[in-house]
């Protein structure tokens, strides 16, 4: 308890701070009081709580295993590690239990491997917070921790010391061991291939839409039912639009009765106007007629309604051309994928190839599939709202800013549907199906395509990291 005393305190105070934060308005204090909690929080179990730096918890841990100076002995053994096997020079170590020998070993190469992997984060966020001066800081940074250490060591293996001197031939051979070993690391092929995320959806789509503007009286279908080519889907009744039609009607009858009497007055100029606006009038009564006959919406081919609660359009009021649901084949469905921006130039190249779909399901075996298409241009744009990590796919996204959206755009429900754009802006491509593959997948499956070409080698990659990272930061220097 004595030795947690700090992070203690600390979270004490990230505790107070975290009821400031949630009980003020967006100001300075709330600003405060977040940044303190976060500080106190997360930054007190990454050094505090870390056993691998010499804080409060590595001295609980030292007192646990009773071992006062554990990390003084877990570089002890590291040094010995390296002047043993990498020196060839004699070197023993005290004679300790086995069961705080073991502790000690393990926490003196976890220490150390800790220790570097610090140091290079810190050279690595210096670079990118402080611009210009982090850079020089890095290049500093480095050549303390890595080019000074380096000097006395060749210092060393060239003049050795009064007491011992160490073995040449043995560092020779470890060296070009490591370097070999090194090299034959890079050279081995990325893992994995190149993967994009997809989604099955259907090759061609039937969208039923309203004739006219009315209330759905009559809805015979169901979502996911089977329906037949030119099967009634659904009736719709307008009763403005019927008495419009009987008023252009009894407009026509009278339009006649007054060419009649202008007829038997030889008013030809009069009888000339009443017959345009009698051709006008029979010209809107034709075109109401035909929207009135096509109260019965047919269907134009077979297929499953994919549009989810289309009960609920019973008895709603639906505007002209507004869809009222989608007709979709088994038969014909596709992948649609959505590509990274360093993936583009792969998978365009695999155009007319073959690639590998893995399903999630288990048993699934892989799918051979044409990649048939790829979108030379990036949107932002999600595929299929099934992809969106809010839905539990694998592309992060964020609410879209908000549009207008008339009624003919809004969910079958009456709610505006949630829009999302990608974090980054990525390239579609089009992956065909089969007639057996299509019946066998769903629409809004997830799945995942890959190529079986890689990238190239381990050490290609590192080298396109680092050299984009360096252009990066040389280029955000240049505009700073």
């Amino acid at each position: 308890m004595t030795s947690m005393a700090g992070v203690i305190a600390e979270l004490l105070i990230a505790a107070i701070a975290t009821m400031i934060w949630a009980h003020t308005p967006e100001g300075l204090i709330h600003q405060m009081a977040y940044n303190v909690m976060l500080t106190a929080t997360f930054f007190t179990l990454v050094f505090n709580a870390n056993p691998l730096l010499k804080f409060d918890v590595y001295y609980v841990l030292a007192d646990l295993l009773e071992i006062p100076n554990l990390y003084s002995l877990g570089q002890q053994y590291v040094r010995h590690l390296g002047r043993r096997y990498i020196l060839a020079v004699p070197s023993q170590l005290p004679s300790w239990p086995y069961s705080k020998s073991l502790a000690i070993k393990a926490y003196g190469i976890a220490a150390f491997c800790w220790r570097w992997l610090v140091c290079v984060g810190l050279t690595i966020t210096a670079a990118t917070l402080f611009h210009n001066a982090g850079i020089v800081l890095a290049i500093l940074s480095l050549a303390m921790w890595i080019g000074l250490p380096s000097w006395k060591l060749v210092h060393y293996l060239a003049h050795g010391d009064n007491r011992e001197r160490p073995n040449r031939i043995r560092i020779l051979a470890v060296a070009a061991g490591g370097f070999a070993s090194f090299a034959f690391f890079l050279s081995l092929p990325q893992p994995g291939g190149i993967r994009a995320p997809a989604v099955v959806t259907y090759s061609s789509i039937q969208v039923v839409r309203a004739p006219y503007t009315g209330f759905v009286k009559s809805l015979p279908l169901a979502s996911g039912s089977t329906v037949a080519k030119n099967q009634i889907a659904a009736v719709l009744e307008n009763a403005d639009l019927e008495a419009e039609t009987k008023s252009l009607e009894l407009a026509i009858e009278q339009s006649l009765l007054r060419s009649r009497y202008f007829r038997k007055r030889s008013d030809i100029a009069a009888l000339q106007v009443e017959e345009d606006q009698r051709r006008s009038l029979e010209t809107r009564l034709s075109e109401r007629l035909g929207q009135l006959q096509q109260s019965e919406i047919r269907t134009a081919g077979g297929g499953t309604v994919v549009t989810r609660n289309v009960r609920g359009l019973q008895g709603r009021f639906v505007r002209e051309g507004q869809p009222l649901f989608e007709i979709g084949m088994d038969s014909r469905k596709e992948l649609r994928l959505s590509v990274s921006q360093d993936d583009f130039d792969f998978f365009k190249d695999h155009v007319g190839r073959n690639v590998d779909v893995y399903i999630r399901s288990p048993g699934q075996r892989p799918l051979s599939c044409k990649l048939t298409r790829v979108n030379p241009r990036a949107s932002r744009q999600v595929e299929h709202t099934a992809m969106a990590s809010a839905n539990g796919g694998n592309l992060l996204v964020r609410p879209a800013a908000p549009v207008d959206s008339d009624a003919a755009t809004r969910a079958v429900d009456g709610r505006e549907p949630i829009r999302w754009e990608l974090l980054q802006p990525r390239f579609s491509a089009t992956v065909a199906l089969n007639n057996s593959q299509s019946r066998s997948l769903r629409a809004g499956q997830l799945t995942t395509v890959r190529l079986d070409d890689t990238r190239g080698s381990i050490g290609e990659a590192i080298y396109r990291f680092v050299s984009n990272w360096v252009c990066e930061k040389v280029d955000r220097a240049r505009r700073g």
